[in-house]
């Protein structure tokens, strides 16, 4: 999911949500699952100034763009960044709109084989800050701690299969690229730009790291300085995170989301 419009949106409702499972990292192998295309080839992230760069706003393509920004030392007035679907921007870039890029795949696989590009950044550069999060309402996951309990055994037993190097594995994927609208061999591909938790134990090693609450102030700065979270400068003033209970960031009376891991410990 993306963490900038969640974010958002927990501040909309003004009601608590609880993530209770990680699904995957857009930090497999290289090149990583979002990546930034800028035309032509031999380029790099510092040819990036001046130029105009399509994406979806205030998804994790724009946080990516931000990061890229930093390693090149550069800022986003040093480039336009111009607001395109996901649905469509594929064909604005390969009409000729905007002199880079920013997407995930397997819409960038698809501008890399249609359009000569250089691949300046992807999210293999930031291990661990773009997931794919299952967030529950935290008032139904106490009415039905069930839910919780199916959802997580239900979603590591279909990644379990994903995993299998088996024909029933390679059946479970060839399934999953039909659904996807692609062929067995990208899907696999795919997978390859991914770091997917196959096992709740994974998963759960990934989130007890420690490296949640830095990863999630990161998200949470972005998030400020692109207003998503109120009033520009305000910080966290307006939200707290909290990570299993050990450990609170921001506004610690107003805890909107909250890292549980309790359901995939038991799912261990």
């Amino acid at each position: 999911m993306e963490s900038c419009r969640r974010i958002r949106k927990i501040l909309q409702t003004g009601k608590t949500k609880i993530i209770v499972m990680k699904g995957s990292s857009s930090s497999g192998s290289v090149p990583g699952a979002d990546g930034l295309l800028l035309r032509g080839s031999g380029k790099s992230i510092r040819d990036l100034k001046g130029k105009t760069v399509l994406l979806v706003e205030n998804s994790v393509s724009h946080y990516l763009l931000s990061r890229a920004l930093e390693w090149g030392l550069l800022d986003e007035q040093d480039v336009t960044i111009k607001h395109v679907s996901d649905t469509e921007i594929a064909d604005a870039f390969l009409s000729g709109q905007g002199d880079a890029v920013i997407t995930w795949n397997p819409i960038l696989s698809e501008i890399q084989r249609k359009a000569q590009v250089s691949m300046v950044f992807t999210s293999n550069r930031i291990p661990g800050e773009i997931l794919d999060l299952t967030v529950v309402n935290s008032q139904t996951l106490a009415q039905h701690p069930e839910f919780g309990r199916a959802l997580t055994g239900a979603w590591f037993e279909t990644q379990r299969l994903l995993g299998l190097p088996t024909a029933a594995g390679r059946a479970a994927r060839a399934q999953m690229a039909a659904a996807a609208g692609t062929s067995a061999e990208d899907f696999e591909d795919q997978l390859g730009t991914l770091r997917s938790f196959y096992s709740p134990r994974s998963a759960l090693n990934f989130a007890r790291t420690g490296k949640m609450p830095d990863l999630m102030r990161r998200v949470a700065h972005f998030a400020d300085a692109h207003a998503l979270l109120g009033k520009r400068g305000q910080g966290l003033t307006n939200l707290g995170i909290e990570f299993s209970g050990e450990k609170t960031i921001g506004n610690p009376q107003r805890v909107l989301l909250r890292f549980n891991h309790a359901y995939m410990q038991l799912a261990a």
